[in-house]
């Protein structure tokens, strides 16, 4: 047995090790390919459930890098540390939306840094709060209660589950259902009074660990234990928590059970990442894109982010190309005056002292090494919002990809007819191996590539551009 396939065997039950096997098999030999190239940054003796996903956010790696890898001790407290800093953009936005109203802001003003806050489901990325009130009832429905679980892809467990409800749009109250024992040793005296205490901004459990490890009355597995007992696919995972979580609502979270109740993954190292996203649209925005159609369109055997169940108005995003979703996002969320499309440095919330960790990431970007060795013709600086619109991702296992069907750019055919694009074109063809008088896209096995694919008429940012 593969190293891969043996690692994962110690992680997942017989049932779902076997469900496993059967939907990595036909692309085995290229997810063997990429767990190998990352395993240095495992925690030692551990293996990754879901290994194509380090190409997603690949400052994560380049961070776990610079450490000389990643133990237990310091990715538990790396999870804490996301689960905290989320909690703390939910108080940020629910503070700040509640003087936007009172204000009566105009969008000049909205769109001043000191009013954007993180409104969204998730809450990671910066909105303008007058744009946000309508846009999340868009996507989401006038009364939205979203909750997020943040899987561990070394153990195959559910680690946290938190979200907060948005009444006509504004975000009201945030909901803390569980953490897992590692999360919860992190806890200090200001997360018992801030995360812990019910209020009328905070609905908290009396026991923190208590409810992960409820049981699915379908199948008797534990909420925590549902990634590594279930088949391997997300809404199967998904599926039992929400039946679970509809019960605890009525107890925890009574005043809004008029609302839908929408569950969705952060899905283990690059849920950090993406939380961590430099841009909040052009960076957020293009993750969930790929998270949510990398089975289809990439050919990866398990889908990384969904929202379930799926709303309306955010599988019409999802349909779209990514560079459509990220634009169409730009113009819901943070708009400028006279219809300008803007986009914005994402902000941590907490302070160093509360999340070292992700100040250490948020540094990386700083020192301009976000893509270091990750990405051409550059991979030095902070690549703008527009070289992150038309960047081709990696890894692609399907063999029968082309330009059009993969969706990543709203006009394929302009890269290959505009004169300016000619470099990008090349680009495309010689690190790539694209074709474009047929439009093929080669899959990994051709072509293992793991650099993003930049424009390079688009030069980048440094970090003397962010005083």
């Amino acid at each position: 047995m593969s190293e891969h396939l043996e690692g994962v065997r110690r992680i997942l039950s017989k049932e779902a090790f076997e469900d496993f096997q059967r939907r990595v098999q036909p692309v085995l030999h290229m997810r063997e390919e990429i767990a190998r190239r990352f395993r240095d940054v495992y925690p030692p003796g551990r293996e990754h459930l879901a290994p194509e996903g380090f190409c997603v956010d690949p400052w994560m790696v380049v961070w776990m890098r610079e450490r000389g890898g990643l133990d237990l001790k310091t990715w538990h407290r790396l999870e804490y540390e996301e689960f905290v800093e989320w909690a703390h953009r939910n108080f940020h936005a629910i503070s700040l939306c509640r003087e936007a109203l009172a204000r009566d802001l105009s969008p000049e003003e909205a769109i001043q840094a000191k009013w954007l806050c993180h409104l969204s489901h998730p809450p990671a990325y910066l909105v303008r709060p007058d744009l946000g009130f309508s846009s999340v009832r868009y996507l989401y429905g006038e009364y939205a209660t979203t909750l997020w679980l943040h899987v561990d892809y070394w153990t195959g467990e559910f680690d946290w589950i938190e979200g907060f409800h948005n009444e006509k749009g504004v975000p009201v109250q945030y909901w803390l259902v569980g953490a897992s024992e590692e999360i919860a040793q992190h806890f200090d005296e200001e997360d018992r009074e801030k995360l812990l205490t019910p209020s009328e901004t905070v609905a908290a459990p009396r026991d923190l660990t208590y409810q992960l490890n409820l049981r699915d009355p379908a199948t008797g597995s534990r909420i925590r234990d549902l990634p590594r007992t279930r088949p391997y696919e997300l809404e199967e995972w998904v599926h039992p928590v929400r039946e679970v979580v509809l019960d605890l609502r009525g107890e925890m979270f009574r005043r809004w059970v008029h609302a839908n109740l929408y569950l969705s993954v952060s899905p283990g190292n690059w849920g950090v990442g993406t939380q961590q996203n430099f841009w909040s649209i052009s960076g957020f925005w293009g993750d969930p894109w790929l998270a949510y159609n990398n089975v289809k369109l990439f050919g990866h055997p398990l889908q990384y982010y969904l929202q379930y169940p799926v709303p309306p108005g955010f599988q019409s995003a999802m349909e779209m190309s990514r560079e459509g979703c990220i634009r169409a996002m730009a113009e819901l969320f943070l708009q400028g005056p006279k219809g300008m499309l803007c986009d914005a440095v994402n902000k941590l919330i907490t302070p160093s002292k509360k999340t070292p960790l992700l100040h250490s990431i948020r540094k990386l970007f700083l020192e301009g090494k976000m893509f270091k060795g990750f990405a051409v013709p550059f991979d030095d600086g902070i690549p703008p919002p527009r070289a992150l619109l038309t960047a081709m991702p990696t890894p692609i296992y399907r063999k029968d990809a082309t330009v059009w069907d993969l969706k990543m750019v709203e006009n394929p055919d302009l890269i290959l007819k505009e004169p300016s694009l000619k470099p990008f074109r090349e680009l495309l063809e010689s690190e790539g191996g694209i074709d474009f008088k047929t439009g093929r896209v080669p899959s990994y096995e051709e072509v293992p590539r793991l650099k993003w694919l930049f424009d390079p008429t688009i030069e980048w940012l440094k970090p003397k551009d962010f005083p």
